[in-house]
């Protein structure tokens, strides 16, 4: 599985951790893809991070609440009201990647650790539940990360994970709604899932799920025994090398972010490497349409597509951890803009929401993967909030 591994460059690394990439598939181009991915975390970060791990400095960062609201106020370039809700700590592996809102909390993954926090509306973070990632005795090499979460409508929350080792197998895991331990609840059998990214429910109960590798979206049945490769699309996949907007990470990374939106019946997904979002209509029958580009190329804005969430005004909202910046695309696609540029943004990985008991408004992790690889920055991995739009 390791056997192809081989050294990146910093920028390269950068790219690949920024967009979670990975893969474990038995393929050559596959396994390369899968151990380039391994050497991308953090030399420094935590080597055994566990749940326990994450608890006190989750805590104790929140209370840095105060101070990081005045500094946001004071370096956002737009918008003006993005602040930090929780800080966390770079250095025990606490980067933030994926996040989902539910029952007056923001719940946050750790990508290297696997490890899941619940933090209330005054910042404070708990642990609430593992990804059963097994520790790797080299914090090169990890032996998997956690990327998108969604919960479903009994309060269930699940998580993707693509592994990069034996050890750990890929595929979306559940977790219950009191938290502890996720359990496996679905895999590609076949072997094509295997770097599941981001996830979004449909109003029935059918998961999707990008496939940063295969340029695919997979969609998981509601009890988790059927997995389909739903849609595959050259607009879905990476690009080999250097990309349009940066270097690339010599491998490469398609679809990333998802949002399924019933009242449109359509699947939108943002593209890492080209820079782009990308809408596959749903028919009535739920098969996938022709995939069909809906915001082209746009490197200023779009740089390092990761997340993707419909905001409250019905537009989309991606995070864009290369060009640090969270966009706004609106549903046909005319309307291109940068929401939030620069100031606390930290490599934007997700975005979600909702409420946690007063109005709507917006949650995002700082997942500060480039700054933590950077001799002399300084890491600002946490979550934000600001006012929905």
């Amino acid at each position: 599985m390791n056997a192809l591994r081989r050294p990146l460059g910093l920028a390269a690394s950068l790219v690949a951790f920024a967009m979670g990439c990975g893969d474990s598939t038995p393929s050559a181009a596959d396994a390369a893809a899968t151990d380039a991915s391994a050497d991308t975390v953090l030399a420094d970060a935590a080597t055994d991070a566990t749940s326990d791990a994450s608890t006190d400095t989750a805590t104790d960062a929140a209370t840095d609440t105060a101070t990081a609201t005045d500094a946001a106020t004071d370096t956002a370039t737009t918008g003006g009201s993005l602040r930090f809700l929780a800080q966390l700590n770079a250095g025990m592996g606490q980067l933030a990647e994926g996040i989902a809102v539910r029952d007056n909390a923001v719940y946050v993954g750790l990508a290297p650790t696997g490890q899941i926090l619940r933090i209330d509306a005054s910042g404070n973070a708990t642990p609430f539940a593992q990804v059963p990632i097994p520790a790797s005795t080299n914090p090169a090499a990890p032996n998997g990360y956690l990327l998108g979460l969604a919960f479903d409508r009994a309060g269930n929350l699940y998580a993707a994970a693509p592994s990069f080792a034996m050890a750990f197998q890929p595929g979306i895991y559940r977790v219950a709604a009191t938290g502890g331990t996720a359990t496996l609840f679905a895999r590609d059998t076949m072997g094509r899932m295997n770097f599941p990214n981001s996830i979004d429910f449909d109003a029935v109960g059918n998961l999707y799920v990008t496939d940063s590798a295969s340029g695919s979206v997979f969609r998981v049945s509601p009890d988790g025994m059927t997995v389909t490769q739903w849609v595959t699309s050259p607009l879905l996949t990476g690009v080999m090398g250097a990309n349009p907007c940066s270097v690339g990470a010599g491998f490469p990374l398609g679809a990333n972010g998802i949002a399924y939106d019933a009242a449109a019946m359509s699947v939108y997904v943002s593209n890492t490497d080209r820079a782009t979002v990308v809408r596959i209509p749903v028919a009535a029958d739920g098969a996938a349409g022709v995939p069909t580009v809906l915001a082209p190329q746009n490197c200023a804005v779009l740089a390092g597509a990761d997340g993707l969430a419909r905001g409250p005004d019905g537009a989309l909202y991606i995070a864009s951890n290369v060009a640090n910046v969270i966009a706004r695309v609106s549903l046909d696609g005319s309307s291109v803009t940068a929401l939030e540029r620069g100031g606390i943004l930290d490599s934007p990985a997700s975005i979600a929401f909702g409420s946690l008991g007063g109005s709507p408004s917006m949650y995002i992790t700082n997942a500060a993967f480039t700054s933590a690889q950077t001799p002399g920055a300084t890491p600002r991995p946490g979550v934000l909030v600001r006012t929905a739009p």
